[in-house]
């Protein structure tokens, strides 16, 4: 039986892609069961239009008569169940990501109205993260939900993962722009998600890299300067990583991989062209060129320093946020602090600029230059003047050196 409804699934995805790029955004099964395999009542639907391909749609269904089919989404859920079982238990698996969540539910909507608050969805999704759960207490469920605030914060309170996507705003300091460039929207603080409860992310496979948009639009020396180029990146990673919450790193993005999302197999981006889903190219010869190995180093350290003392990333050490379109020009600023009195600020200037930033330092006295081996100094004055494209951060304890 699994196997049956394993073929069927699968059939069902390959008639819906043949000699098409477009790929299924969903599957009505009340839809089919009711259809006459001649007036398209629009069972399938797809990704990037609206909705009218009545002939393929057609085209589908005429093709399906001789395959056996589920009366509804129970029968899913039990492979779903079937397949769970197998995965966390016999392949060792930490968890399931699940695309397109919004789209869990058996009621109508519409690009304008899927984000809208629905109860039963919420009841849906909560009957696969306790699935999971049964197998694997550990297990992890991620959805790429990009909903309401309201649904996901219930969904996160349940102990699910949401997708958080900051690509514009980091797309946007990458290239030197202040318009929509805010990193508010990244952490859980001030809001009615659960902690840990977002997963940001820079890049993804569905948008576009920063770097090249670098190459393409960047301000000034941003568009042409790779060593200046990778600065200020390190600048968007220290922004990203010294924040509470997990996160997401695209491949290669540690490396500032230039590779439009759009470009075909061998990097070339075509005009008229989509290539959105095609292999890109493997490029591990950016570690041998040192801007990008430095930057690939960055992202390490910051990672070590993030594994070295847990306690510090978590919301309740989170004391001070200036990081809206607002602090631009004067620079843009985090400071954190445990219980027991560890200190941890960051400051980044992602103008072409130097910036004198005030009120730095808490307090005077020694603290250790993570942008110099994590070498201690003394600090006299609060005060902090911060290069064009760079970004500083400082502990008032040792942290890691590699």
């Amino acid at each position: 039986a699994l196997s049956s409804k394993l073929s069927e699934s699968r059939m069902m995805m390959e008639l819906a892609l043949q000699n098409s790029k477009i790929t299924t955004y969903s599957f009505n099964f009340s839809r089919f069961k009711s259809c006459d395999k001649v007036h398209c009542n629009r069972c399938f639907q797809f990704y990037g239009t609206t909705n009218s391909l009545l002939k393929r749609n057609q085209f589908i269904c005429q093709a399906l008569p001789q395959l056996r089919h589920p009366d509804d989404s129970g029968d899913f859920f039990y492979l779903f169940n079937t397949i769970r079982t197998n995965k966390l238990d016999e392949y060792k698996i930490d968890g399931f990501r699940f695309d397109l969540t919004k789209g869990f539910t058996n009621k109508t909507s519409n690009e304008g109205t899927s984000g809208n608050y629905d109860a039963s969805r919420v009841a849906i999704l909560k009957d696969y993260y306790l699935a999971i759960k049964e197998v694997n207490p550990d297990a992890i469920m991620i959805c790429e939900h990009l909903a309401g605030i309201e649904e996901e914060s219930e969904l996160s309170q349940i102990g699910m993962k949401l997708w958080r996507n900051m690509n514009n705003a980091y797309c946007q300091s990458a290239m030197g722009w202040s318009e929509g460039s805010g990193f508010t929207g990244l952490t859980t603080f001030n809001t009615t998600m659960k902690e840990g409860g977002w997963v940001g992310y820079m890049e993804s496979h569905d948008e576009e890299r920063c770097a090249y948009k670098q190459t393409q639009w960047g301000n000034g020396l941003l568009q042409t300067d790779l060593s200046v180029q990778m600065q200020q990146l390190e600048a968007n990673a220290a922004f990203f990583f010294m924040v509470s919450g997990p996160k997401m790193i695209w491949q290669f993005g540690e490396l500032g991989y230039d590779i439009s999302r759009d470009a075909n197999q061998q990097g070339e981006v075509i005009s008229g062209e989509d290539h959105k889903t095609d292999p890109k190219p493997v490029l591990w010869s950016y570690k041998d060129i040192p801007e990008k190995n430095e930057l690939y180093t960055t992202y390490s350290r910051l990672l070590a320093l993030r594994k070295a003392y847990p306690d510090v990333f978590g919301q309740n050490a989170f004391k001070e946020w200036r990081v809206s379109d607002n602090d631009w020009n004067d620079g843009r600023y985090i400071r954190l602090e445990t219980v027991d009195g560890k200190q941890l600020v960051v400051v980044g200037n992602f103008t072409d600029r130097p910036v004198d930033m005030q009120y730095v330092f808490p307090v005077t006295g020694e603290w250790y230059n993570f942008c110099k081996e994590g070498m201690p100094e003394i600090i006299t004055a609060t005060h902090l003047e911060v290069p064009a494209h760079s970004f500083g951060l400082y502990t008032n304890f040792s942290i890691p050196v590699k």
